[in-house]
């Protein structure tokens, strides 16, 4: 085995590790979201034996849940339509437009992409 071969073994190992340790409080979390309320007081195992929808079902048709994540999701796409105009407008400017300023404002704008 060569030593760049060991190296990349080693390192995916690393990875493999640091993964799992980031990826673990999630498979729990959602886990115990599916499990019964008397088997998470009980049985703290990491495997799941049955699936249990009720929570999801009460939160889903009990709240305005549904309303709050379609309200975010229109939101989100008038900000981001917004904000890709204004980009496409001031980078027409910025190219085709010869003004005072012009390369400082396009070195702002770069330096802002670096950070």
């Amino acid at each position: 085995m060569t030593v760049k071969r060991a190296r990349n073994i080693a390192f995916s190992g690393i990875v493999l590790i640091a993964a799992s340790i980031w990826i673990f409080p999630l498979y729990w979390a959602l886990t115990t979201s599916l499990r019964s309320e008397e088997r998470v007081v009980t049985d703290a195992g990491v495997l799941i034996d049955e699936l249990n929808f009720k929570a999801y079902i009460e939160v889903l048709s009990n709240s305005k849940l549904p309303l709050w994540y379609i309200n975010s999701v229109g939101t989100s796409v008038i900000i981001t339509f917004v904000v890709l105009l204004f980009g496409m407008m001031c980078a027409y400017a910025l190219s085709q437009l010869n003004f005072p300023g012009r390369r400082l404002l396009y070195l702002l704008v770069v330096a802002s992409f670096m950070v």
